[in-house]
């Protein structure tokens, strides 16, 4: 007897597999997953993060709010790579503005599907429900949420005072940088508002680490890459840089960006990002972007500008981007930190926070405050 296909990216309750046919040994088996108490859906062709929030929400836990790593990622805030077993790598939302599910549609026989992604929701102190063995349900008092896609989330500032605990302090300021740049899907917020909003989340234990990030997050800063190099400059003792300095082009009269600008000497500092290296090898959009950077930094150039670039290989070992950097100062008659700033352990030190933290990857889940 021929077994009932399986819909796919479907949730739907046990009852209701039943009545389509599907046994319960399958329902026991590889073939379905269970993200949340008595739901199932396909493995090789699951239910978005998006569906199993809604039904979360509507059928199980009517009061949770997605929080922590889910509401960041339902905002496009970015997070680290490790977070959470790599939850971030979910990406953007698909066409129907939905996030995917993280398992592929087709798996070799021989491979195993993924897990569904750990899911973080926060609800009264009160609650002693649960939702699932993926599912992180955080006791907490009430907080300001936002709505998306129908959708009932942490506000973005109360999402990284959630996060706090788990962040290395530079992903807090990555994180405050994009919500205060022009890339940010939540409008309006400067630091003053930060402020307000960390002022109403009295008592919680994040706030330090999220004021102390805010004081080194800068407007106008469009990759995670340009925090980065940010960052690494000032630590070694350079002057601090513009972020994304605004400059004419005199070739065609365009205005440009610098990643990082240090106006008045004519010095600039590029961050190249990975999408230099695979536009390169394969994508033609990327190819183009590559060829216009160059041709926009020989423009400059031959206005007297310098211009070193740096990518995530330096920000780990800054020696070689470092030391170009000092020499344009040099070469400018302005003063520069030694090279003793980052020779040896001073440049590991200087390169260890773009690393992952020592526990293994989602090791900080367990530690999410309560």
């Amino acid at each position: 007897m021929r077994a009932t296909p399986l819909p796919p990216r479907v949730l739907l309750p046990r009852a209701q597999w039943v009545e389509l046919g599907v046994s319960a040994r399958r329902l026991r088996g590889p073939e379905l997953q269970s993200p949340l108490t008595g739901f199932h859906t396909p493995a090789a062709d699951p239910a978005s993060l998006d569906r199993i929030l809604a039904v979360l929400q509507r059928e199980i836990l009517p009061d949770a709010v997605a929080s922590h790593s889910t509401a960041a990622l339902l905002r496009g805030i970015p997070m680290p790579w490790w977070l959470d077993g790599g939850v971030c790598r979910l990406g953007e939302p698909d066409a129907t503005g939905r996030l995917p599910a993280p398992v592929p549609s087709r798996l070799p026989e021989a491979e195993s599907p993924s897990p569904p992604p750990p899911i973080h929701c926060r609800v009264p102190g009160d609650s002693r429900r649960q939702a699932g063995e993926f599912v992180t349900v955080h006791r907490m008092p009430p907080a300001r949420t936002i709505t998306v896609r129908g959708l009932r989330v942490s506000h973005p500032v109360v999402c990284l005072v959630e996060l706090a605990s788990v962040l290395p302090h530079n992903d807090l300021v990555i994180a405050l940088d994009h919500l205060l740049g022009p890339r940010s899907r939540y409008r309006g917020l400067d630091v003053a508002r930060i402020e307000e909003r960390l002022d109403e989340c009295r008592g919680a234990h994040g706030i330090p680490a999220v004021r102390a990030a805010l004081r080194d997050a800068r407007p106008g800063v469009e990759s995670p890459g340009e925090t980065r190099a940010r960052l690494l400059v000032m630590r070694a003792g350079f002057p601090e840089p513009v972020p994304n300095l605004p400059v004419l082009d005199p070739d065609n009269g365009a205005m440009r960006r610098l990643d990082l600008a240090w106006e008045g000497a004519l010095i600039g500092a590029e961050y190249d990002g990975d999408y230099h290296r695979r536009g390169h090898d394969k994508d033609r959009r990327g190819i183009s972007q590559w060829r216009a950077d160059h041709a926009r930094r020989e423009s400059l150039v031959s206005l007297g500008w310098t211009l070193p670039f740096l990518n995530a290989d330096d920000i780990a070992a800054p020696g070689r981007f470092l030391s170009t950097l000092r020499r344009a100062f040099v070469s400018r008659g302005l003063d520069a930190p030694p090279e003793s700033r980052w020779s040896g352990r001073p440049g590991r030190e200087l390169g260890r926070t773009s690393r992952p933290p020592t526990d293994p990857p989602g090791a900080g889940r367990m530690r999410y405050g309560a």
